[in-house]
């Protein structure tokens, strides 16, 4: 469901943000976004604009936080299909 998608990439942003604190303490700060793919589309849309359902309340927090990450240039959400492939292989 979108709601586990969610969370899952929710999960996925804290460890983003965990390694990329451990790289920088060793000496390896990063200077380009984390790309991080997801094959839901929801997640990638909500990656940068509010998405207010009736039904999304209870996680809304995930939701924010996903966007400030995204906004803060720490991550950046990215669908795992590549139209220029599924054009080559079909």
């Amino acid at each position: 469901t979108g709601q586990a998608e969610t969370y899952a990439f929710f999960n996925l942003l804290k460890e983003v943000i965990w390694e990329r604190n451990l790289l920088s303490e060793l000496g390896f700060p990063q200077q380009e976004p984390t790309t991080c793919y997801s094959d839901n589309d929801g997640v990638v849309i909500q990656s940068t604009k509010v998405v207010n359902h009736a039904s999304a309340k209870h996680y809304r927090t995930a939701q924010a936080f996903i966007r400030q990450v995204c906004a803060d240039g720490i991550a950046k959400a990215t669908p795992t299909y590549f139209p220029e492939f599924i054009r080559y292989w079909h």
